[in-house]
């Protein structure tokens, strides 16, 4: 499991195939399965892949409209687990920690989310305006780096920036 690698992507009809295959080898050109996605979903997309130590691999990816999308994510190891929606935005991106859980970040409709394995999502009310990106760095502890129009004083005033916020 820890040689194989996942491709997954947006159509649009909203399925989002996969192909799967082992490092080294050439990926098939032809779809080898698509994510079982609930049918009830609309707009499907914005899908991002991280893979674990363990060898699992997550996914997380938003449906919907822009004005209510919703970020859902699930993890495969021989197949999919349930879908888990994690809350309201856009932009989603998973990372695995050394310790092999996900750890999900995206623009939610109240500023930057953040949800880890199963604990409820966080709000900071920083705005996102493009996909966050996370990361951990050489001593173990996960950063987020994100773009927002806006920056806040301590005095709590708000102006117009263009701003790379990271945590």
């Amino acid at each position: 499991p820890n040689d194989t690698l996942m491709l997954v992507w947006e159509t649009d009809t909203g399925v989002l195939p996969m192909l799967t295959w082992m490092a080294g080898d050439s990926p098939t050109t032809a779809v080898a399965d698509c994510v079982p996605v609930d049918s009830s979903l609309t707009a499907v997309r914005q899908p991002r892949v991280s893979s674990a130590k363990d060898g699992r691999f997550g996914l997380v990816f938003t449906s919907g409209l822009d004005a209510d999308s919703t970020v859902s994510s699930a993890v495969f190891t021989t197949g999919w687990s349930d879908f888990v929606q994690l809350g309201n935005g856009r932009y989603p991106e998973i990372f695995f920690g050394d310790d092999s859980k996900p750890h999900a970040i995206w623009c939610g409709d109240d500023g930057l989310a953040y949800w880890y394995s199963g604990e409820a999502s966080q709000y900071l009310e920083t705005p996102c305006i493009s996909r966050p990106q996370i990361g951990l760095d050489s001593n173990g502890h996960i950063h987020a780096i994100w773009y927002s129009d806006e920056v806040e004083s301590v005095l709590g005033k708000t102006s117009a920036e263009n701003i790379l916020y990271e945590i």
